[in-house]
Formats: C-alpha cells, structure tokens, sequence
C-alpha cells in the first residue's frame, strides 16, 4: 500500500510540476493585459509617457489621460502640412471633444513665443506645448505625425504626414 501510494506520487508530482510550468510559460501567449504589454512609440504597445508643459504652465502627463482616447499631433509651426491637418483636426475636435477624446498638439521646433501666437492666430482650442525631446522619444522624423492612443493607453494608430478626416473618424468611432 505504502510502494503503492509512493508510485501515484512519484508520477503525479512530476506531471503537477511540469504542467505548472508549463502554464506559466504559455499563459503569456494567451493571455494579453494592459498591465503587462511593453511602453513603446509604435502601434500596440503601451504609449510611452512624456511630460509636457503647455503654453498656459499647466504640467501636463500623457499617462494622465488613461481613461480618454488621445489623438497626440506632432507639427511645427512652419510645416505647411501641418497647417493643411490642423483643419482636420479642428473639425474632428468640434464632432468628439465632448466624447471623452483629449487633442495634444507637440510642436517640436517652435520658441514659445512663436507656438503661443501660432495657437492665438490658429485658434487652436485644444493642449498645445513645445517639446523637441517629446518628439524624439516618439521617433518622429516627418511632420505632421498623428497617433491615437485608446483608453487603456494602447497606440491604436500612427501615421506620419497628412491624415485624411475618414481615415481618422472610422479609429476614432472605434475608440469611443
């Protein structure tokens, strides 16, 4: 009885531990959180924070806006295709800034001085801060570039130069 039982634990606690692990190695495989995706600058990784501080002073943290789609535009102000997108984005922050969509413009070459009076001129209602290193963090080498982070934090999209209002309003109406 007693050879009996040690025989039924000799076989079962190697298949336990094997199947244990092997659980633990898979699992990842299978099962996809938020919490345990890596930060980067490209579409389905976690966005990577930045700090900001926008022309009013007001600090302004990208991990802030969990909870809210973020179309994040990165322009310059002498960017003639900048200037071309921010009609885009003016109509889609009237259609969705009510619906729970923060917009961030980063200008990544402007002075303040030069941003502020771009903004007053533009009547650009939305966050908009000067940040050349928030620029390079997310690889941005051709202007306009636009990426839409979801409410998890999740890059969903991301394009560089002009993005066409359709293209746009069929993430976002995905995203909302």
């Amino acid at each position: 009885m007693a050879d009996q039982r040690l025989l039924i634990v000799a076989v079962a606690l190697p298949i336990v531990i094997v199947g244990a692990f092997a659980f633990t190695l898979f699992s990842s495989y299978f099962y996809t959180s938020v919490e345990r995706l890596e930060e980067g600058i490209y579409v389905g990784y976690l966005a990577q924070d930045i700090d900001l501080t926008d022309l009013d002073g007001n600090f302004i943290r990208l991990g802030d806006y969990r909870g809210k789609v973020v179309v994040l535009e990165f322009s310059a102000t002498w960017c003639g295709t900048c200037k071309a997108q921010l009609s885009v984005l003016k109509t889609l922050y009237n259609e969705y800034s009510g619906d729970d969509v923060v917009f961030i413009t980063v200008d990544v070459d402007a002075s303040e001085e030069m941003l502020r009076q771009y903004r007053d001129s533009n009547d650009i209602p939305w966050v908009v801060a000067g940040s050349r290193e928030a620029g390079v963090i997310y690889g941005v080498y051709s202007l306009p570039t636009i990426i839409i982070i979801d409410k998890d934090g999740v890059i969903r999209f991301r394009q560089s130069n002009y993005v066409d209002y359709s293209t746009l309003v069929k993430v976002l109406d995905e995203l909302v």
